[in-house]
C-alpha cells in the first residue's frame, strides 16, 4: 500500500465516523451533496481522490468542521 493510499483510506474512515456520529445515513449525505450513495461509499472507503473542497462540502453537509493534523514521519531531524 502506498502512503497516498493510506491517507485516502484514513480520510475516508474519518468521514464515515464523523457521518455516523452526526447521525446521518449515506443516503442522506448523498442527497445533500447531490451525488449517489455509491459515491459516498467510495468517499468513505478511500476509493476516491477527494479534493479539499469535497471534504469541506462533506463536512458542511453533516454540520462538522474539517481539521488537519500533521505528525512527524520519523526520527529524521529537519534542516535549520
Amino acid at each position: 500500500m502506498e502512503k497516498n493510499d493510506s491517507l485516502k483510506i484514513r480520510t475516508g474512515a474519518e468521514l464515515k465516523i464523523a457521518r455516523k456520529n452526526a447521525g446521518y445515513t449515506m443516503l442522506e449525505v448523498a442527497g445533500i451533496l447531490g451525488v449517489t450513495r455509491e459515491t459516498v461509499t467510495r468517499m468513505e472507503s478511500g476509493n476516491m481522490n477527494l479534493t479539499l473542497e469535497t471534504i469541506e462540502k462533506f463536512c458542511t453537509a453533516i454540520h462538522m468542521t474539517p481539521s488537519v493534523t500533521l505528525e512527524p514521519m520519523g526520527t529524521k531531524k529537519r534542516h535549520s
